[in-house]
């Protein structure tokens, strides 16, 4: 349990637990606790983190639930419901591998939950049913593309995909000649 104002940063472990791998904030919520991963493997029971109060941030990693839950993943990465809606439960989760569990939108929170920030989306591994966070590259509206293709297939008549960083990639445009749409490049 990280609390008390503490911080915490875990660089490249691999840690395996039989219930939550890591709480933040004091089970009573008196005091808050904040968690840094880069890097590493987690694997939990039902939860690899759960922030009670404070500020979970997770750059990298690889996270999962052991195999009994393996068909419950909803709860992988939690908080506790009223902190995060009063904001002093908070997740931002900037890159890693989950396992069943989409950071951009699970149900830990309610439906549609999204843990990453502005700026980044999930790339989908059919194979190995997991979601890998990335910088996204273009955006249409508030919704984050890795892709420039992904974006031209997703955007529809009279909207903006704006560039939010610089790509590299070949587009065939060609293809989505039906439709009427603006690249905004933001001097990417």
């Amino acid at each position: 349990r990280i609390q008390n104002g503490a911080t915490m940063t875990v660089e490249n472990a691999n840690i395996t637990n039989n219930d939550y791998v890591f709480v933040l904030g004091a089970s009573d919520g008196s005091s808050a606790g904040n968690l840094v991963i880069n890097g590493g493997s987690y694997k939990g029971e039902t939860t690899v983190a759960s922030v009670t109060k404070g500020l979970l941030t997770i750059n990298g990693g690889e996270f999962s639930l052991s195999s009994a839950y393996e068909n419950n993943y909803n709860f992988l990465i939690n908080c506790i419901d009223a902190n995060y809606k009063d904001g002093t439960a908070k997740v931002e989760i900037k890159g890693g591998k989950f396992y069943s569990f989409n950071p951009e939108n699970n149900a830990a929170e309610g439906a549609g939950t999204d843990f990453c920030p502005d700026g980044y989306t999930t790339i989908y591994d059919a194979p190995e049913n997991s979601y890998t966070v990335i910088n996204a590259v273009a955006k249409i509206g508030e919704t984050y593309y890795a892709t420039l293709s992904s974006a031209i297939a997703a955007v529809k008549n009279g909207e903006t995909i704006e560039f939010i960083a610089n790509i590299n990639e070949n587009v065939t445009i060609k293809q989505y000649a039906n439709k009427s749409f603006t690249i905004d490049g933001a001097g990417k």
